[in-house]
């Protein structure tokens, strides 16, 4: 019969108040990465949006066009652009940050607040991690969104393109 090795067992994890604050700040620049998305994937959203309803302006569309158009490509692109908006909403739940410092009645309160233990410092790593994944999850909805809108705007445009030669 062969033996084989057991793995050595595994360290205590690092709970200590430095491993907390390195994990928080990993979780705050992808906080920062998520909103500058947010912000791009809108801007992005606002410049086809406005190409395209400069394009519906344009003598000579037709009417199927215009309503393809607009229930094909802008509908899409207006609800990314309101579901990336949705990344912006600040979360003022919870007892931690400047929202446990804003319901201090003095100063002592503050420096209490401060004073938070490891606890605390876990629950604030447990809730801004839950709303910065609910806002990836809100960015990939905006970005299939945008994608659909797009390329039904590409297809829309071949339509016309082709409808005016043909005519």
């Amino acid at each position: 019969m062969t033996t084989t090795d057991t793995p050595p067992p595994l360290p205590e994890p690092d709970v200590s108040r430095a491993a907390l604050d390195q994990a928080a700040e990993r979780v705050d620049s992808h906080h920062q990465r998520v909103d500058q998305k947010a912000g791009v994937l809108c801007a992005l959203n606002l410049g086809v949006i406005t190409v395209t309803g400069a394009a519906l302006t344009q003598p000579g569309i037709p009417t199927w066009a215009a309503v393809a158009v607009a229930a094909g490509t802008l509908a899409p692109l207006v609800g990314s652009t309101l579901t990336a908006l949705g990344a912006f909403m600040p979360n003022l739940k919870g007892g931690w940050g400047f929202v446990k410092y804003a319901a201090a009645d003095d100063l002592d309160g503050v420096l209490a607040a401060v004073a938070a233990d490891q606890r605390q410092q876990a629950a604030r790593l447990g809730g801004v991690s839950e709303a910065v994944y609910r806002k990836y999850r809100r960015m990939r909805l905006a970005v299939q969104l945008t994608a659909a809108g797009i390329t039904c705007g590409a297809v829309l445009a071949a339509a016309v393109t082709v409808s005016r030669l043909a005519a």
